[in-house]
């Protein structure tokens, strides 16, 4: 029984002396300050540091002790005219935070940016091939067949070209006097199948076609009306 009243006595006394170092401790990181220092300060022109760490502390080089940047903050480590600092202690030890301006929140979302990429030289000129990509469409079938078509060309060049003479036959619409010149493409088929029928009776079936792509030659003016359907290019 004697040991164990031994051991409160010195548990109790250890505790003391804990608590005592403790407040000690406290005491002395808040004795660094002056007796009147300010719970808040606004910076203002021709403040130095040093005399802003004066209204604060008995020691103006102990500021590194007691300033608490805001990292949220351009320039967290520096103070700007306007500046509200404000001291807090915290679990005993002296604080100093700042307020710059009124915090607001802005809310932020992923947005598109531009940027100009470097591209390696072509291997052929774009304005060669920019026809294919920006004149070539999709038409059916029956529209192409139904189309005015080239029937001969002036001269006997295999080839046509530009600044040669050409005949077309077909249906132009009234007043017609310059229309583009295409060629035949891919065609496009879709999944499903198409029956044809002859006399009543389903003869073959075929794949159906969603339609014909033709491609962009290039355009040709009518110099002559040869006849309704005939004009010399």
């Amino acid at each position: 029984m004697k040991n164990l009243g031994i051991r409160q006595l010195l548990l109790a006394v250890a505790i003391g002396l804990a608590s005592l170092s403790t407040l000690m401790s406290a005491h002395g990181q808040t004795s660094m300050l002056v007796d009147d220092y300010p719970s808040s300060y606004v910076v203002e022109e021709g403040d130095t540091l040093w005399e802003i760490a004066g209204q604060f502390l008995r020691d103006p080089e102990r500021w590194v002790d007691i300033w608490q940047p805001d990292e949220y903050l351009d320039n967290p480590d520096l103070i700007y005219p306007g500046d509200t600092l404000k001291l807090s202690i915290l679990g005993g030890t002296p604080r100093v935070f700042v307020q710059r301006g009124d915090r607001e929140v802005e809310m932020v979302s992923p947005q598109i940016r531009e940027e100009a990429l470097q591209s390696a030289i072509p291997a052929i000129p774009l304005e060669s091939i920019e026809n294919s990509f920006t004149r070539n469409r999709i038409i059916s079938v029956a529209e192409y067949d139904a189309a005015p078509y080239i029937v001969a060309n002036e001269g006997n060049n295999l080839a046509i070209g530009t600044g040669d003479e050409i005949f077309v036959r077909g249906s132009f619409s009234t007043g017609t006097t310059t229309f583009e010149i295409y060629r035949a493409g891919r065609t496009y088929y879709g999944d499903g199948l198409e029956r044809k029928r002859i006399f009543g009776l389903v003869s073959t079936t075929e794949e159906e076609v969603l339609g014909l792509e033709v491609e962009y030659l290039g355009f040709a003016s009518v110099i002559e009306n040869i006849a309704p359907d005939l004009k010399n290019c």
